[in-house]
């Protein structure tokens, strides 16, 4: 098969992209630890769809999320945000200002307070806003273990933001209605959390960071072990990268290119916190199924995404083309398939558009669709040897996403 990684150049100038101390984004400070169990890469991001919140029942709830270390510091921040993607809500009993505290417990069971604004041991998180906390003092080795603690709390009916499920087999877990991140004990479950969407320390030299922006192909919302895998695993971007560089993801399920340009609030504080080396976006399959944009609204969409991106300050940006979607019938045979040809044709415009760079703010491509795709038969799933590499015609499972993982030459992406 061939490399799946396309760029214009072998050399590319970065800029300021990593500018200590630079106003409006993390200054020298980078992902420092991923939140959930697994290699000493950083993880960080919103990846869960917005359907997903804390209603009435749970207005208040403390959360645990085990961390390991990237890299050694001896101060940190917490990032959190209190914006949902996708379709926005727009009454206050769906999504409204939230309070947060926040806690980092070592894996002694030492607490660390975590202040914002200077010393405030809480702070209200208004709508579609993102916050960092002050600096703590917290020390960590690479690979030491360590949690984060947050408790969130909003008005009986108001709704918040829920990221990832705990993994009670890590010790994580959640617990309503009480403040526990300076005391007490939380049990392990298995619950959806709101917890910190980045831990970001001091890094006084560059690494390769990567913002990976998509719907829930980019999430790994579908795949069979879903509720088993942490966020470093999940996933076709996660299995190419968990291990190997930082990233944060910002890949919720459903989302549209098309609401991103028209939905600032949401996102623009994302990726203009800085620090990332490279952006990867993979948008479309929405737009098109659910929205029936035509090929030329997608690519129209995406480019105003490349300038948002452009304008961050990320000095790589790639695009990644659709994989075969809206395919019915049995998905271990060519001949099982059926095609939906309208949608499949804005498809093959868009990857058309990527895969000649038409935008002149792509640096490159991933060819993800190469991967999964039947050679043979345009539109339709891979399924050599009898096998399937997605169980709904949209989603990869598993092997899909493995694949589309397997083909990307990560070396690419090395400062």
């Amino acid at each position: 098969m061939a490399t799946i990684t396309a760029s214009r150049s072998a050399t590319s100038q970065y800029q300021s992209w990593f500018t200590p101390n630079a106003g409006g984004r993390w200054g020298g400070w980078q992902i420092a630890s991923n939140l959930a169990m697994g290699q000493n890469t950083a993880v960080g991001g919103l990846s869960s769809p917005s359907a997903q919140y804390a209603g009435s029942t749970g207005a208040s709830r403390t959360t645990r999320r085990r961390c390991r270390a990237a890299f050694s510091f001896s101060q940190l921040k917490l990032e959190f945000t209190n914006s949902p993607c996708d379709v926005e809500p727009t009454t206050a009993s769906e999504h409204g200002d939230i309070t947060i505290a926040a806690s980092v417990e070592t894996a002694g069971g030492a607490l660390t307070q975590v202040t914002f604004d200077g010393g405030s041991t809480t702070k209200v998180l208004t709508k579609n806003t993102t916050v960092l906390s002050d600096a703590a003092s917290f020390t960590a080795a690479e690979g030491d273990i360590f949690w984060v603690r947050t408790y969130v709390s909003a008005g009986t009916g108001l709704r918040y933001p829920l990221n990832m499920l705990t993994d009670q087999t890590n010790g994580e877990g959640t617990v309503n209605s009480v403040n526990q991140t300076m005391s007490g004990t939380i049990s392990s479950s298995n619950a959806k959390s709101f917890t910190a969407t980045a831990v970001v320390a001091p890094r006084p030299a560059p690494v390769t960071n990567l913002l990976i922006v998509g719907d829930s192909i980019t999430a790994g919302r579908t795949e069979a072990t879903d509720q088993t895998l942490s966020d470093h695993q999940r996933g076709w971007a996660a299995r190419a990268f968990g291990g190997i560089y930082p990233f944060y993801r910002l890949a919720m399920g459903g989302d549209r290119a098309n609401l991103i340009p028209t939905n600032w609030p949401s996102r623009q504080t994302l990726p203009a916190t800085g620090g990332f080396s490279h952006a990867i976006v993979l948008l479309g399959v929405n737009d098109i199924q659910d929205a029936a944009q035509t090929g030329a609204n997608v690519i129209s969409s995406l480019d105003t995404i490349y300038q948002w991106l452009q304008d961050a300050g990320i000095p790589r940006i790639y695009a990644v083309t659709i994989p075969p979607f809206s395919v019915t019938g049995t998905y271990t045979s060519a001949g099982g398939q059926t095609v939906n040809s309208t949608f499949d044709g804005y498809r093959q415009t868009v990857n058309t558009s990527i895969r000649a760079l038409s935008n002149s703010r792509l640096y490159g491509y991933i060819d993800a669709a190469a991967a999964v795709e039947d050679g043979s038969n345009a539109g339709k799933w891979r399924s050599d040897g009898g096998v399937a590499y997605s169980d709904d015609g949209t989603h990869p499972n598993t092997l899909g996403h493995q694949t589309i993982a397997n083909a990307i030459t990560t070396k690419t992406f090395a400062v």
